[in-house]
């Protein structure tokens, strides 16, 4: 994961369990 991904994904999924969701479908 690149740092622009981890950025991204603190700013559109605060919760642990939407960044889950996030990583799954992407």
């Amino acid at each position: 994961m690149t740092a622009q991904k981890v950025h991204i994904l603190e700013h559109t999924s605060p919760k642990i369990k939407n960044v889950a969701v996030f990583c799954e479908k992407h």
